[in-house]
């Protein structure tokens, strides 16, 4: 291969001097010496084995072949230039693109919000966003393929994947029924067992976040629940609990309407209510951009206000 014989650096000064059509120009720009340019110039011409240049007056004229050698390598400096440019300016403010994984709903109405707040602030920044399930995003943020992620019940995920987890807020959730189901099942004052012959609306087929409600207020974590309904859907969740096809745990602010008219009625518990831990996961060698610093500081004070 031609390009293990050339001195990339030799190209350079190729580039500048088909730029400038000075050697004294070049020699400014890159801050060297004429003899050194000349000198570059023909090692290149050696290597390549063909003239590149022809002098006319005080003008550096580019033969043929450095027409097309120009050509060819032109975009690439332009590209590589503007590249160096933007990693300049992401030190200095938020800047570029930050992909983030982030759950369904929390993705598609607080996330959407805020980074539309932020881009009013630092419209430099773009944004590429996955919704998913927690486990998904964070295999995807193990992979490399977003910058970081945003999921549910960080605290427990932590534990299972390779990560670190900073916490951005907190989400009172609820086991909700319909109060026909709640009739139907007399879960007036319901215990384990009579729970356990219940049926649960999940985001997954094996219930895990309804099994963590049950660890947190009965002690014990089920080893199977019947699943009526799993969908990664929350609002999906909510109409199926209003339909009265079993039980599923909530965010209370997106039920209050519900809660207030009767339509959906809590479990009660003798502890305070479930609270998801929302948190922002990173790998643990990564250094993160001034944008993500800055939209993550920014996010977790305006979800804060939301939830």
């Amino acid at each position: 291969m031609l390009l293990n014989k050339v001195d990339l650096n030799r190209l350079r000064v190729f580039y500048y001097l088909c730029s400038l059509k000075s050697f004294g120009s070049v020699a400014k720009e890159l801050n060297v010496s004429r003899s050194a340019i000349s000198q570059s110039l023909k090692s290149l011409e050696n290597e390549v084995g063909t003239s590149l240049f022809v002098q006319k007056y005080r003008e550096v004229i580019p033969s043929e072949a450095g027409k097309i050698l120009f050509e060819s390598i032109g975009p690439l400096f332009i590209t590589i230039n503007a590249s160096l440019e933007q990693l300049k300016i992401a030190k200095s403010r938020p800047y570029g693109r930050l992909r983030i994984g982030a759950p369904k709903v929390l993705g598609s109405h607080q996330l959407v919000d805020g980074i539309w707040q932020f881009k009013k602030e630092f419209p430099e920044v773009h944004f590429e966003v996955t919704l998913d399930l927690p486990g998904r995003v964070l295999n995807q943020l193990i992979r490399s393929e977003i910058d970081f992620a945003i999921v549910d019940a960080g605290d427990v995920f932590a534990k299972l994947f390779p990560v670190v987890m900073k916490p951005l807020a907190s989400e009172r959730q609820i086991l909700v029924c319909s109060s026909s189901y709640h009739s139907s099942r007399r879960l007036t004052n319901a215990d384990y067992l009579s729970l356990l012959e219940c049926e649960f609306l999940s985001h997954v087929p094996d219930g895990l976040e309804v099994k963590f409600w049950f660890k947190k207020h009965l002690r014990k974590m089920p080893r199977d629940l019947k699943i009526a309904l799993s969908i990664n859907d929350t609002f999906a969740l909510i109409r199926g609990a209003i339909h009265g096809q079993g039980l599923a745990l909530l965010p209370t602010y997106l039920i209050a309407k519900e809660l207030k008219s009767g339509s959906l009625i809590k479990i009660p518990t003798a502890k305070e209510d479930y609270q998801n831990q929302i948190m922002a996961a990173h790998l643990p060698e990564k250094v993160p951009s001034i944008a993500e610093k800055k939209f993550l500081q920014f996010f977790s004070e305006f979800l804060g206000n939301k939830l």
